[in-house]
């Protein structure tokens, strides 16, 4: 019969976008690196799971979700740029002909 198909002639639809679904939310308490999850979480703007977060330092934040489960973001930027400024211990000559 011209004009129908048989089942294994058709021609699969071209997968669409794929699907966003949403990861279990970390209850209050954990921690991810100096980050430690402090509240319930929302949704921004875009749609993104924000949690609020308290650092080891005590300044608190709004984290992307996905950058906590990524290692993306471990700490706030006052503990970040303390890390890069620690002063950095110069030995002499002398001192290190000693080693």
């Amino acid at each position: 019969m011209k004009g129908s198909l048989h089942p294994s002639d058709a021609v699969a639809a071209p997968p669409g976008p794929p699907s966003r679904t949403r990861l279990p939310v970390p209850p209050r308490g954990t921690r991810f690196g100096r980050w430690t999850v402090c509240g319930r979480p929302w949704l921004d703007q875009r749609n993104r799971t924000m949690l609020p977060c308290r650092c080891d330092c005590g300044s608190r934040a709004s984290v992307r979700a996905d950058k906590l489960r990524a290692g993306r973001s471990t700490q706030c930027r006052a503990c970040a740029s303390l890390r890069w400024h620690q002063p950095v211990q110069r030995l002499t000559a002398r001192e290190i002909r000693a080693l």
